[in-house]
């Protein structure tokens, strides 16, 4: 991968959201899923988040798939009334298997992973700031040049009442306290539909270049097939961090769309979903403040 991110002038904060449907390998029986995680995918991810570090951006990837993982670790089938307990066992399973995946990706790129796990209780009391120790832990992670942040929900012991909705909600938190320009969610369709396309074949896809009030209008219902989330998460998680971070920008894409696509969407290229709270003006595109393309990498 040649194309480097070096404007000195801009330095950008990305939060990168990869779910569970999106990183783990998909299987053709759908009853009985065992599914483990898709070096591939997950190496592409870290490459391309290292580019971004590696040229002074900050970046946060919020990792799902410790449950999926432990799941498909145990051999055991997905069933729709999971208890708690059972994915909490999972989990403990699960979390650090990915993290060795991880750390053995951010090696192969010159870091090291840093894991992070999160708790709701982390954000106090009214459930969207940060502590201190909290945020004074994630902000020496962030400041270090060697490290990458790999964050998830501390998933072996949230329970029902005291954990997030889903990484969603996780990721545009951590996105309001980082005072992020970009978030992006990778997830496994490619765009935001005006309904669920697995339920409605004619479904359209909203514009590339959408806004908030246009994703607002979408039919949200339904959720993702192994994990917890679903658009109507990603809509709610879009209101906060727009809410919060008027100027900044949303991206919901497939990692299937391109081999560069987390570089892809940032520079601009017409894939995936892009939301933002109003009409997309041409000043807007990260590529021309804080990107510099060199020559395409060889195939």
């Amino acid at each position: 991968m040649d194309k480097i991110m070096s404007n000195q002038s801009k330095k950008e904060t990305i939060v990168v959201k990869i779910g569970t449907d999106a990183l783990l390998k998909k299987s053709d029986e759908q009853s009985a899923k065992y599914l483990e995680p898709d070096i591939n995918i997950l190496g592409s991810v870290i490459k391309q988040l290292a580019a971004l570090k590696k040229a002074g951006h900050t970046v946060i990837l919020v990792s799902s798939g410790a449950v999926g993982t432990g799941r498909a670790e145990l051999e055991a089938p997905y069933k729709d009334d999971e208890t708690i307990p059972e994915k909490q066992m999972y989990a403990s399973v699960g979390q650090p298997i990915l993290m060795k995946i991880y750390i053995d990706l951010c090696k192969d790129n010159g870091l090291l992973a840093a894991q992070y796990l999160a708790e709701k209780r982390n954000f106090g009391e009214d459930g969207n700031t940060l502590e201190a120790d909290a945020a004074n832990s994630l902000e020496m992670i962030l400041s270090n040049d060697k490290l990458i942040a790999i964050v998830n929900e501390n998933d072996v012991t949230a329970t029902q009442e005291l954990c997030f909705s889903d990484n969603d909600e996780l990721a545009s938190l951590l996105a309001v306290h980082c005072q992020a320009t970009r978030l992006m969610f990778l997830t496994s369709i490619n765009e935001i539909y005006e309904s669920d396309p697995k339920e409605n074949p004619d479904a359209k896809a909203l514009p590339h270049e959408s806004t908030l009030a246009d994703f607002q209008k979408v039919d949200t219902n339904g959720k993702s097939g192994g994990g917890k989330g679903g658009m109507e998460s990603k809509l709610i998680a879009s209101e906060r961090f727009l809410g919060a971070c008027p100027n900044g920008i949303i991206n919901i894409l497939s990692p299937q769309v391109s081999r560069d696509f987390i570089l892809d969407a940032i520079e601009g290229k017409k894939i995936g979903t892009m939301v933002v709270n109003g009409p997309v003006c041409p000043g807007n595109s990260f590529s021309q403040t804080a990107l510099e393309e060199t020559a395409p990498a060889p195939r």
